[in-house]
């Protein structure tokens, strides 16, 4: 009764890998894979790795959970400077790939950046001078889809909805 979650960055996950996991299938509880960006681009510049390869293990990833192989399907968006302005698309990019629960979170100071280039990556810092582009990205109607967990930034979301202004 063993149930596993799988954290994943996805590129190896592949229909073949996924095959050779097979007497395990029934023990996955959940798939979650984290991407960071919506876009090949800044996939490159966040995460590295084969973006196509990711968009094909999603869209048969997808296809697992949508005929019942799989009970859970999730992504994961870390935002910070680099990537900030693709939350809606990276909603979008999900719900095409039949993802039941896009999670947003900022990021957090594992120290492996300098104090300096943390700041700078941390949008959602009052004294950062793209917090206003932030909060217009967070009013994006994109973000009030079901699927999606703004977290540690939700209050930024309402924030946005409610200051039209800043």
């Amino acid at each position: 009764n063993l149930q596993l979650d799988l954290f994943t960055n996805g590129v190896l996950l592949t229909p073949e890998q996924w095959q050779k996991l097979e007497r395990v299938h029934q023990n996955i509880a959940m798939i979650s894979i984290s991407i960071d960006a919506a876009t090949a681009e800044t996939y490159k510049k966040v995460r590295g790795g084969d973006w196509s390869q990711l968009m094909e293990n999603m869209s048969f990833l997808g296809e697992l959970l949508k005929t019942g192989q799989i009970k859970n399907f999730e992504t994961n968006f870390v935002v910070q400077k680099t990537n900030y302005h693709e939350m809606a698309q990276f909603v979008r990019l999900c719900n095409s790939k039949n993802v039941q629960a896009i999670n947003f979170s900022p990021l957090v100071d594992w120290k492996t950046w300098e104090s300096k280039e943390f700041k700078d990556q941390c949008v959602w810092r009052q004294d950062h001078p793209l917090l206003p582009n932030l909060i217009n990205e967070l009013r994006s109607p994109e973000l009030s889809h079901p699927s999606v967990r703004l977290g540690a930034l939700a209050s930024y979301r309402q924030l946005a909805l409610q200051n039209n202004e800043m």
